[in-house]
């Protein structure tokens, strides 16, 4: 009724200008007073409401009061004495100020500030401010100020608030804000069992919870939380509401501050609130403290999309400033890191070998990485005095001695992008400084109000003396880095697609700094990268910052997403499988890799990756194993670039959340948790014919340490699939002696077989994905011919613990060998076996 009498209204020649809001006069008849709250929630109705448009005027009023329905739309954003701020859409009503509204406590006392009513302003038709004026005990004023804005979405509609604190004097007890919120349901629909919550939890789990009157809890954490270690923590402060009816909410906080969010049912609405808390007796609250928060609503849509509407209301709503980066990285399908490898000649000898392996098409979709070409950590090369990068360095001047020049490095780099390459930079090892280095500042070290430092730093070859934690909430501390990439851009700029900030992850959820004044250092750090990125990009939109932040790591379960506010995430998590979940909420609409300094051990690990959540492949060079492409056997080379041009066949397309806990994904198909094939049990009459016991004998190619080698060939053929025994007599290991290797099993006759059953090494300690047999080819005697014929062949990289192979009928045959073609990476070119067999029905004769 209410859309039809404002069309009458608009074909009658209602005004397009919205005008002042119609005061209540304290005089009208209460159903009057009544509408005219209403019309003040509805623009269209203002708009009709002229003098000049008398008679379209009591037409929309008469059809309001005849319908007695409440009007809504994205822009009904105003304030009614008793129910707070409410916000009307179509989708469902917010109340902003469930029960009483905003209420402040001192945690310390657990005294209640009581906000009072506030001075109401309507700065327009969608936006509305309001600002309180509280006591404090001791005397002190607070004020607080409230902008609430609303707006209509793509996909539906938006409010967002800012909520300002700012006492007369310093507040120096821990101040807890309590915000309460009410969703009601449109049309009057009921509780029902479709109503749940969504917490996208740290380690990238979007978990979904049934709403029911018992509140259901979740926590992101920055500065000071409220919630114990074992409480549900969130990647970013979201969560989603689903409400009977057809309608889902964004609810949102910004996050350079911990927020904790309770969601429940009753009978009307989906209510909750959001929790903060302000560590005041460690960090006053001297000036401005600003926070924002966010509601973004919408009809639910199709089941293929059950949460990424949320997250991007998210960045959409609280980081509006923050841009994702360029498409370009999530082409990016094999990456590098050089840490400065063969003192400095192995960067130009990798890149020269990948162009020769690779299609200029393929170059395309490779980022090469340059680290350790600085002379401190903490220094980098750059002239604080002048602002400018040095013409001139020594590259690890405690250990590798490696001298640069401006000219050099930028050669090494302009010929890697000039070959195709993406190229970044190493922007440096967290704020780290080194006391040894010139220029050391020890009044920027990150201490807290006793004076200690809150955890050990990088030490090594590229370290000398004892390394501290530079605290970036310190302003001077801050304008350093800004000035560094400043002459980084001015110097290495033109020659690079961006920088990788290393071990971002120093500057840790909760850290607070005593000196030298009290400060949130996260909350400094979460700035200082969000105003580096945007000096990249304010350069060229097409260049990067990546932070480091290694959330997920073991031992950093304390470490913060700083990549929401970057380009994405280019971590050293050395690609460890627990690690890929966590870094993927927060790096959202980017890009979150992985370096990987163990590539040929850890090889399992990173392939693992890039088929489980579509990351690139990863190597390196100049530390840990310490092997560039340059270096590779053929064999690794061919594994290497199949795994990469699968990987781009793939697409962008990459794992973006968890529908399920992440640890059951590694525990039952990590890297690590290598399966079988399904083994049959034997039918009646059925024989392993490979068995040393049955009078068959094994010989081998090669035996790893000699004839008396505690791997011979005869065992494996001992009946045991298990390692126990490894290295005592039990399975067998070729020499090393390059592919192929060979284990043959002669019968004491000719024998039939159905099926043959291959155990690669496999131990708890030593996955069968690092040290197994991945490809081989079965060869089968064949009498007639006196020559070896392939009867199975295992190409397709995949490694299990125990493979199967039934034959398509049976064969007659007096020996057969398993030909090894491949090994995983880690297993250093050694093949090995803990037990072949070969099983099939009795012969003719009976025997």
């Amino acid at each position: 009724v209410l859309e039809a009498s404002c069309r009458i209204t608009q074909r009658l020649g209602g005004p397009p200008q919205v005008t002042k809001r119609i005061p209540q006069t304290g005089c009208n008849p209460p159903c009057v007073d009544a509408t005219i709250r209403r019309m003040n929630t509805y623009p269209a109705l203002r708009q009709s409401c002229h003098r000049s448009q008398f008679i379209p005027c009591v037409l929309a009023l008469a059809l309001v009061l005849l319908s007695g329905v409440v009007p809504t739309r994205a822009d009904s954003l105003a304030w009614h004495d008793g129910d707070g701020v409410v916000w009307a859409t179509p989708v469902a009503t917010v109340r902003v100020d469930h029960g009483s509204g905003p209420s402040l406590r001192l945690s310390g006392t657990g005294q209640a500030i009581a906000l009072g009513k506030p001075v109401v302003a309507h700065d327009s038709n969608n936006k509305i401010s309001l600002v309180y004026t509280a006591s404090i005990p001791d005397g002190n004023k607070l004020s607080v100020r409230r902008r609430l804005e609303a707006r209509e979405a793509s996909a539906g509609y938006d409010l967002v608030e800012t909520f300002e604190l700012q006492p007369a004097s310093p507040i120096q007890q821990d101040l807890e804000i309590t915000r309460p919120f009410a969703i009601v349901r449109a049309d009057g629909n009921e509780a029902d069992d479709s109503e749940h919550c969504v917490f996208p939890l740290k380690n990238g789990w979007v978990k979904p919870q049934r709403l029911s009157t018992e509140p259901s809890r979740a926590e992101y954490r920055l500065g000071h939380w409220l919630g114990g270690k074992d409480s549900q923590e969130l990647a970013l402060p979201v969560v989603q509401a689903n409400g009977a009816g057809g309608w889902q909410a964004a609810i949102c906080a910004d996050p350079r501050f911990s927020a904790q969010f309770t969601l429940h049912q009753d009978s009307k609405s989906v209510a909750g609130e959001i929790r903060y808390r302000y560590l005041a007796s460690r960090v006053p609250i001297a000036g401005v403290e600003t926070r924002t928060f966010g509601f973004s609503l919408r009809k639910t849509p199709p089941t293929t999309e059950p949460f990424g509407s949320t997250m991007d209301a998210f960045f959409r709503l609280m980081l509006p400033d923050v841009r994702p980066g360029p498409q370009w990285l999530h082409e990016i399908y094999l990456i590098k890191y050089d840490y400065l490898s063969d003192d400095g000649k192995g960067w130009r000898q990798d890149v020269e070998k990948l162009a020769e392996w690779l299609t200029p098409e393929e170059r395309k979709h490779v980022a090469l990485c340059f680290h350790g070409w600085y002379d401190y950590l903490g220094v980098y090369a750059y002239n604080e005095t002048t602002g400018r990068m040095k013409d001139k360095w020594v590259a690890m001047p405690g250990s590798r001695k490696v001298p640069f020049t401006q000219e050099s490095m930028q050669n090494d780099l302009r010929r890697a992008r000039e070959l195709g390459f993406r190229v970044l930079l190493y922007f440096g090892d967290g704020t780290i400084q080194d006391s040894g280095a010139p220029g050391y500042q020890p009044a920027w070290d990150l201490v807290n109000e006793k004076g200690e430092t809150p955890r050990p730093t990088w030490e090594g070859p590229d370290t000398i003396g004892k390394t501290t934690i530079r605290n970036p909430a310190i302003p001077e501390a801050a304008q350093w880095y800004r000035g560094y990439l400043k002459a980084l851009l001015e110097t290495y700029g033109p020659v690079v697609d961006g920088f990788v900030w290393d071990e971002t992850f120093y500057i840790r959820m909760g850290d607070v700094a005593g000196n030298p004044a009290p400060s949130y250092c996260a909350r400094g750090m979460f700035d200082l990268i969000k105003s580096l990125t945007e000096q990249v990009e304010s350069y060229d939109p097409q260049k990067v910052f990546l932070t480091s932040d290694c959330v997920g790591f073991p031992g950093m379960e304390d470490a913060v997403g700083y990549g929401m506010v970057a380009d994405g995430n280019f971590q050293d998590t050395w690609c460890i499988p627990v690690a890929w979940s966590y870094g993927l909420l927060p790096n959202w609409r980017n890009t979150s890799w992985s370096c990987i300094w163990a590539a040929v051990q850890h090889y399992h690990w990173m392939q693992w990756g890039v088929e489980t959540f579509g990351v690139p492949v990863s190597i390196s060079n100049g530390f840990g194993d310490d092997l560039g492409p340059a270096e590779w056997t053929p064999d690794l080379r061919d594994q290497v670039l199949q795994l990469f041009r699968k990987r781009m066949a793939a697409g962008p397309a990459h794992v973006r959340f968890m529908t399920d806990d992440p640890a059951k994904l590694i525990a039952g198909h990590g890297p690590d948790t290598v399966p079988s094939d399904p083994i049959p049990t034997p039918q009646a009459g059925e024989v392993n014919w490979a068995l040393a016991s049955s009078g068959s004998k094994a010989t081998a190619s090669t035996q790893l340490n000699g004839a008396n080698s505690p791997f011979p060939a005869n065992g494996a053929i001992d009946g045991d699939r298990s390692d126990q025994g490894w290295s005592t007599g039990h399975g067998w290991a070729s020499d090393g002696t390059p592919m192929p290797q060979w284990l043959q099993v002669e019968f004491p006759q000719a024998r039939s077989v159905s099926r043959f059953a291959i155990t690669t090494f496999h131990s708890t300690q030593e996955s069968g994905r690092k040290q197994g047999v991945s490809n081989y080819i079965i060869e089968a005697w064949d009498d007639d011919s006196q020559q070896w014929k392939p009867v199975v062949r295992e190409d397709t990289n995949r490694v299990l613990m125990t493979r199967v192979h039934a034959l398509p009928k049976p064969l007659t045959t007096s020996k057969f060998r398993v030909v090894v073609t491949r090994v995983v990476p880690g297993a250093a070119g050694i093949a090995r076996l803990l037990q072949v067999e070969a099983w099939g029905g009795a012969n003719a004769d009976g025997e």
